[in-house]
């Protein structure tokens, strides 16, 4: 049994700890190489059920699109994270091994929404790879390097790094790609280069107000504002479940 904290709805609101005995999380960890400076990175995330492992590239009951990886990081002592130039990041040959990897927030709202849906296996990608807690300093870095200078592929939808991107866009038989990148203004062009390629796929996502090409973040944080983000995007889904089968709980 979870330990419940608040219901809205036929939403659980479940408890962190309950949460990590249910699910695992792997990721792949990466420093990008700039000039002369190393930059952290990571290129997916990986949550599952019931399940000892992750495989990669499986196809997904879900795919998550957020802004950045924040504060991400493994959850495995003595684990090397491999380097790699920005100019090789081409193709998915650059890749290195996939790690246990510590839950934050956003993954744990994932991990409810997975409960409701019955979902066994949803993978996260981000607009940038770019690992930074700080939204401010996410923007900084995120602004050196500008998405639409085209130059560095810190974005797994940059051209360059398309073979990457349907590799890990396999889905399930009616399955969604769930929008959440929040709505700062400085995303606006990966965010339209993202909505672009994404255009044959079933995607849904959070609005309520927002401008264009924003997506509420899956874990605002007052409780209340995480508890709504999980009743609306449940909803959003079973809308599309009516136009396309998706496996939903009973």
């Amino acid at each position: 049994m979870f330990a419940v904290l608040k219901r809205s709805g036929n939403l659980e609101f479940i408890l962190a700890d309950e949460l990590k005995k249910k699910f695992k999380v792997r990721s792949h960890f990466y420093n990008m190489i700039i000039g002369e400076n190393s930059f952290q990175c990571r290129n997916y995330l990986e949550i599952s059920a019931n399940r000892n492992t992750c495989k990669a590239a499986e196809p997904a009951d879900a795919v998550v699109i957020m802004m950045n990886p924040g504060s991400s990081r493994p959850d495995e002592e003595g684990y090397e994270i491999s380097s790699y130039k920005a100019a090789g990041m081409i193709g998915d040959n650059w890749e290195g091994k996939d790690v246990n990897t510590r839950p934050d927030n956003a993954q744990y709202q994932i991990m409810r929404l997975m409960l409701k849906m019955n979902w066994e296996f949803v993978r996260v990608l981000n607009l940038s790879d770019f690992r930074c807690g700080s939204s401010k300093e996410f923007q900084k870095l995120y602004e050196q390097f500008s998405f639409g200078s085209g130059e560095i592929p810190h974005s797994i939808f940059h051209p360059q790094r398309e073979t990457e991107l349907r590799k890990y866009l396999k889905l399930n038989p009616g399955a969604p790609v769930i929008l959440a990148w929040g709505s700062e203004s400085f995303l606006l062009p990966i965010a339209k280069q993202a909505l672009s390629f994404l255009e044959n796929f079933p995607t849904v996502g959070v609005n309520n107000g927002l401008p264009e090409f924003c997506y509420r973040y899956p874990s605002p944080y007052i409780k209340e504002a995480k508890l709504l983000w999980l009743k609306c995007i449940a909803g959003e889904i079973k809308e599309l479940s009516k136009k396309t089968p998706l496996k939903l709980s009973k």
